[in-house]
């Protein structure tokens, strides 16, 4: 068990003063803080907790839709098939669900490719070219892939296959010779919003082709299901949720609970849980993995079929499908995080953590996410076969995966991802060199050269403040996740009253504070949690009791011993919040 030293260094924002946050026109005070903390100005504040409302971007403004809706408008009239080829993720799958059921709609016959993890890789491959070739096809759309596949493109066309590219991964020197590529990251793309999923980018090229189809009159009715899945892709992908984002999960949650998909309706009940509760971070832990499940597990097209299918039996069995998988990757990450643990055993004098062994590459992502949890820095963990190395790099907030990736390119065959989540490939021999240079390359960029990451901590809260208007100022905040994250609280000097572990990794607390018992759970930190009589300093998310009823709930982040330098109800000040970082 820990003794006293934090997970990581605490920071605490400094507070406004009144004058600024009574300008924001926001009520309570603590919102308003909240809203300033995100990085809007007074002015914005109150327009950011009207996210459902604000206008979406004009599809035409996207480069390369004009193109694209023109040729898919040829396609239609001519009757022609046309290919969707997505990916094995939530963003790939939602994303090709939202061109399934839009082309559907205007009775266009749309097949599917969704890529194997093992025999295609990441990306548009030969043999889902082929394939689709095959099949009579002759225009492809590729969902959150193909910004990269220009040898892939040029194998299309001599094929005899139209490409439109669709994507949100960074953007290379050289784009594939498509018809159309369709990718808010590009530099001469006037599209305002440049962070949208890949799902998001699909959604959007559908509603440019309806705008531009005339008397088309059911969008209404459509809209209700795909902004459904665009929330889906982009709460899965972790995507900033802000401006256009915010709306398009704001809506699609809404949609959700009010009008659900067939088939998302039954995955929730297969799980347990009531749609009356899906928020972003329900979708995040609780829809999310059970249909990544498939893609990791086996083939993702069941996960497809459920997103796309309006049969209710056949959506039950799907399913219960899903969750019998999504229960055997819980087993099997089990069984593989403790290899993966053992491996890593002594490398945590660095700056990051690279594993390397006989995973299996639909876990190695999961793995490196949780290692990067635990240890607190970026993590890689690679499945290595055949000479071949290959897997996924997570990282803590602060880290751009990407850019540490960089300075290894020499050694890679392949990279590439977001900020926080990457994939690469390379030579077994180059391991190495790799992890040195990749550890290197994370000191560079981390202050203090791997020490422990900043939590932001966004308020201290006396345990008075601990109550109902807090934790509905928490709400108002919603949808929470990437860019837009839950908020992080400071509360000193809690007398542990009581512990009970729950299941095998979690902790249940309850904490006394002048006069007043909270509720808290720690997630995954049995194992290092205070003991019974203690008393401690706690950063914790404020969230709903699960109970049902409408009171807070502590979610530990982090705790340490309670500090003597600080009588327990002196308010805290910029300077006493830099105190709490040594």
């Amino acid at each position: 068990m820990r003794t006293s030293v934090p997970l990581r260094r605490w920071r605490l924002r400094p507070r406004a003063d009144e004058r600024l946050l009574r300008s924001t026109g926001v009520t309570p005070p603590v919102l308003a803080q909240l809203l300033l903390n995100r990085g809007y100005e007074p002015a914005q504040a109150l327009g950011a907790l009207s996210a459902i409302d604000a206008p979406l971007g004009d599809p035409a403004r996207m480069a390369g839709l004009p193109q694209a809706v023109e040729r898919l408008r040829a396609a239609i009239a001519a009757g022609e098939p046309v290919g969707v080829y997505g990916d094995y993720d939530v963003d790939g799958l939602t994303g090709a669900a939202i061109l399934l059921r839009a082309l559907a709609a205007l009775g266009v016959r749309a097949i599917p490719y969704i890529p194997d993890r093992v025999a295609d890789g990441y990306g548009v491959s030969r043999q889902g070219l082929e394939y689709l070739a095959r099949e009579g096809v002759r225009l492809v759309l590729t969902v959150d892939c193909g910004i990269s596949a220009r040898e892939e493109v040029l194998l299309a066309r001599a094929l005899g296959l139209d490409v439109i590219v669709t994507d949100h991964h960074a953007v290379p020197a050289e784009v594939p010779e498509a018809v159309a590529v369709l990718n808010p990251r590009q530099q001469h793309c006037a599209y305002p919003f440049k962070h949208l999923s890949g799902a998001g980018v699909a959604y959007t090229l559908m509603r440019g082709l309806y705008q531009a189809l005339p008397g088309v009159a059911h969008w209404a009715a459509l809209d209700d299901q795909l902004l459904q899945l665009a929330a889906l892709g982009a709460i899965a992908d972790v995507v900033p949720l802000r401006h256009e984002n915010r709306t398009l999960v704001a809506r699609g949650l809404q949609a959700l609970c009010a009008t659900p998909l067939v088939g998302l309706r039954e995955l929730v009940a297969s799980a347990g849980r009531s749609l009356a509760t899906m928020d972003a971070e329900s979708v995040s832990f609780v829809l999310a993995p059970r249909l990544n499940a498939a893609g990791r597990m086996a083939s993702a097209l069941p996960a497809l079929e459920l997103l796309t299918t309006n049969d209710r039996t056949r959506a039950r069995a799907l399913a219960a499908e899903l969750e019998r998988l999504n229960r055997q990757r819980q087993a099997d990450l089990r069984q593989h995080l403790e290899r993966a643990r053992e491996a890593l055993a002594l490398k945590l004098d660095r700056a990051a953590v690279v594993v390397a062994g006989d995973f299996p590459l639909g876990l190695v992502g999961l793995l490196a996410g949780r290692l990067a949890e635990e240890c607190a820095r970026p993590a890689v963990v690679l499945r290595v076969a055949d000479g071949v190395a290959r897997g996924s790099a997570r990282a803590p907030l602060g880290i751009d995966l990407v850019a540490a990736l960089q300075p290894t390119a020499s050694l890679l065959t392949r990279f590439g991802g977001h900020e926080r989540a990457a994939g690469l490939t390379l030579d077994s021999a180059q391991l190495e060199a790799f992890e040195a240079l990749f550890s290197q390359a994370i000191a560079e960029r981390w202050e203090a050269g791997g020490a422990l990451p900043t939590l932001s901590i966004d308020c201290a809260l006396r345990h008075t403040s601990i109550n109902r208007e807090t934790l509905a100022a928490v709400l108002a905040l919603e949808p929470c996740g990437a860019g837009n994250e839950r908020p992080i609280f400071l509360s000193r000097d809690l007398r542990v009253r009581s512990v009970q572990i729950v299941g095998k990794e979690h902790a249940r607390l309850y904490l006394e504070g002048s006069g007043r018992v909270f509720r808290a759970i720690a997630f995954r930190r049995a194992g290092d949690i205070p003991a019974a009589g203690q008393c401690v300093d706690l950063v914790f998310h404020l969230r709903p009791d699960r109970s049902g009823a409408f009171e807070p709930e502590l979610e530990v982040l982090d705790w340490r011993h309670s500090t003597l330098d600080l009588a327990p109800s002196a308010p805290y000040t910029r300077e006493q919040g830099m105190r709490l970082e040594s």
